[in-house]
């Protein structure tokens, strides 16, 4: 699989890939319709949402964002379908008065 037929088209998301293809450490390669990365999922459309449900299975959702950004943004609307569950896993602790990313960026990027 090369990196044209890894992009998902969704109406609602710019940057929707499937990561299947891609080698591992072990010179193995993932499987199509495993793992699958995006930016911000909070403008999906019905169509968007069911080409992920039916095409690619979709059962869970890892969120990365911070509890600030959900909170601004919204839950989304896969959060809406009983058959996903959802993982809340934010990257970056809130603390102190900064709730965004950089509030703990030296604690997560090595650079």
């Amino acid at each position: 699989m090369d990196d044209g037929t890894r992009w998902i088209n969704l109406n609602g998301a710019v940057n929707a890939r499937d990561l299947g293809g891609l080698p591992t450490t072990d010179g193995r390669t993932t499987r199509r319709a495993r793992i699958l990365r995006s930016d911000n999922l909070q403008h999906l459309t019905v169509a968007d949402v069911r080409l992920l449900l039916d095409d690619y299975g979709l059962k869970n959702i890892i969120d990365l964002r911070s509890n600030a950004e959900v909170r601004l943004e919204g839950p989304g609307p896969l959060t809406r379908v009983p058959s996903i569950t959802l993982h809340q896993l934010s990257l970056f602790p809130e603390g102190g008065r900064h709730t965004d990313v950089a509030a703990d960026i030296d604690k997560v990027l090595p650079w």
